[in-house]
């Protein structure tokens, strides 16, 4: 994907710190970087310590950080790896 393979799911903290509070309802996140940015679930990489079918994820129409069950389809946004 665009020449690199190191993607990863960012965390819930990583994701979140990209949700921009002060535009609500969304999409809360800054248009002119993300351009065609969802007011949908986006999952994260952070495993939910109250069950295994669960994973935190971030919505970005309100901001809102939450575990809910994996087996929804939603939205990843993907983070480079790096060293």
């Amino acid at each position: 994907l665009c020449g690199y393979t190191d993607w990863l799911l960012p965390t819930a903290e990583e994701l979140s710190s990209i949700v921009d509070y002060g535009v609500a309802p969304g999409p809360t996140i800054d248009t002119n970087y993300f351009p065609n940015a969802r007011n949908s679930w986006f999952w994260s990489a952070s495993p939910y310590a109250g069950g295994a079918p669960y994973a935190w994820g971030v919505l970005f129409y309100s901001g809102y950080v939450d575990a809910y069950g994996k087996g929804a389809s939603d939205a990843v946004r993907l983070v480079r790896g790096g060293q």
